[in-house]
């Protein structure tokens, strides 16, 4: 299920969704605003009139019942996002973790190279040694 955007111009702009507040002063406006004409049925748009037989007080709860679904809405995706937040956090502190260890890795790797090519340059001199050695123990055997 992915949250669904906001409706254009919702949340008092700037983009970001409305705050639980703002959600239910926009529903309380909507209840106060006079509503649109209806337009006749053959209009294009294929609007039908309200049905006379809804009162005011059916209007009322409909609206509290919008209201009411509206808010929970809000609190649903403003608790989506803070979950979406802790584990953008949680990735970028383990992506900061993963790179020092691999920062930690190369800097072994380079000491590790560094002391390998020692050992080597020791081995080579030590060769050295020992065919010189070899070549004047039989020079004395002579």
């Amino acid at each position: 299920n992915r949250p669904r955007a906001p409706p254009k111009g919702a949340g008092g702009g700037g983009g970001r969704p409305p705050l639980p507040m703002e959600s239910l002063e926009m529903a309380k406006a909507s209840k106060t605003q006079p509503r649109p004409k209806t337009q006749k049925a053959g209009d294009p748009a294929g609007l039908k009139p309200l049905n006379a037989s809804f009162t005011d007080d059916s209007q009322e709860h409909m609206s509290e019942e919008l209201l009411q679904s509206l808010q929970k809405e809000n609190d649903d995706l403003t608790s989506q996002l803070n979950g979406m937040a802790a584990d953008i956090r949680e990735v970028e502190a383990t992506a900061q973790s993963l790179s020092a260890l691999a920062s930690l890795f190369s800097s072994k790797v380079e000491e590790q190279n560094a002391s390998i090519e020692g050992i080597y340059r020791s081995a080579q001199e030590s060769t050295d040694f020992v065919k010189s050695a070899t070549k004047q123990l039989t020079q004395a055997t002579k």
